[in-house]
């Protein structure tokens, strides 16, 4: 590939990388806590479909597919990222967040999990 190619693909694929990096941003701790707070979100996690409810006291409510639901604790932590406990664990564990619209990107294991901020209480 001649040296002008190798150039202009360079520089097609860092605009393509910018313009994609735009379409998402990463909300701040407040900014986190006030979307999520009151509000619900269905998505795909690992390949199932699920709802979970955001109650501002910090209590947070997960059914998979049709499966029984359960009650977990919620917090957004200093770095702006979502944290859960889920018993009979004590452990809590975070996630990187993007938003995009009202989509919701949950990052865990090098993937991105998509879902959809609703409002109110779904469950």
């Amino acid at each position: 590939m001649s040296r002008l190619r190798i150039l202009l693909l360079a520089i097609v694929l860092s605009a393509a990388s910018q313009v994609g990096a735009a379409e998402f941003a990463a909300p701040g701790q407040q900014e986190l806590r006030e979307l999520l707070a009151g509000n619900s979100m269905q998505g795909i996690w690992a390949g199932r479909h699920y709802l979970q409810y955001f109650d501002a006291n910090g209590t947070t409510r997960y059914r998979e597919q049709d499966g029984p639901p359960t009650e977990g604790r919620w917090r957004v932590d200093a770095d702006g990222r979502y944290c859960s406990v889920w018993p009979p664990s004590d452990r809590w564990v975070c996630y990187e967040v993007l938003i995009s619209g009202a989509n919701i990107y949950w990052r865990a294991d090098g993937q991105y999990y998509p879902a959809e901020i609703k409002p109110g209480n779904l469950f």
